[in-house]
């Protein structure tokens, strides 16, 4: 059956599942809720944890920046989640989910989406902004040896490590040449930046990442 775990006039988007099923996290507008219920900016969203049947809920970050809209959030563990943070510059950011609450930033700058950690967590994937082109980067967890993975005048989107964090999938959005129609490609990349290999392309989603087999 059914059931409402969140009852507010704010924005309530995006939920993720912590791994062991007793915790969601949420993004939500309803830090700017005034007295009367409106909320002034409802795009400004902030990231929240509650328990599984909607108590306890927590906000997880400040008032500086907020976090992407694009389905960025991560659990790391049942204790900490990853996601991206659009402040005076752009982090990958990492939330602790302790007694003291603390945020702990990677430092990566310029970064517009998708922070996604390695299998052993040693690495961290996303896409960021360098001479405005938004490509796809790596680094090491701490934010320290960035790597850059594509270099294209084209938008790559949706990546994913593979399971043995050897390679990352990604998808590139393009313009058909002689026409407005946008395709979208899968390709292939090694984990240090070398081997780019085509595998599709055609009218897929560009919203979801394409799947690694098990």
């Amino acid at each position: 059956n059914w059931q409402r775990i969140t009852d507010h006039p704010a924005i309530d988007v995006y939920p993720v599942w912590s791994p062991d099923g007793t915790k969601i996290a949420f993004l939500s507008s309803r830090w700017n809720t005034n007295a009367s219920g409106s909320t002034p900016d409802k795009y400004h969203l902030e990231l929240y944890t509650m328990n599984a049947d909607g108590t306890n809920v927590a906000r997880r970050t400040g008032t500086s920046g907020h976090v992407y809209s694009d389905l960025q959030i991560r659990w790391l563990s049942n204790d900490e989640i990853i996601f991206a943070y659009r402040s005076a510059w752009n982090n990958v950011t990492a939330v602790t989910l302790d007694n003291s609450n603390r945020a702990k930033n990677i430092s990566i700058q310029n970064v517009v989406g998708y922070p996604i950690y390695s299998p052993d967590k040693k690495k961290v994937l996303f896409r960021a902004l360098l001479n405005n082109l938004s490509d796809l980067f790596a680094a090491n967890a701490d934010g320290s040896g960035l790597l850059r993975l594509t270099d294209h005048e084209n938008t790559e989107l949706n990546a994913d490590w593979s399971p043995d964090g050897s390679a990352i999938v990604f998808v590139r959005s393009f313009i058909k040449p002689g026409t407005n129609t946008r395709l979208y490609g899968v390709y292939v990349i090694g984990a240090g930046g070398c081997c780019l290999k085509y595998l599709a392309k055609g009218h897929m989603s560009p919203f979801h990442p394409p799947a690694w087999a098990k």
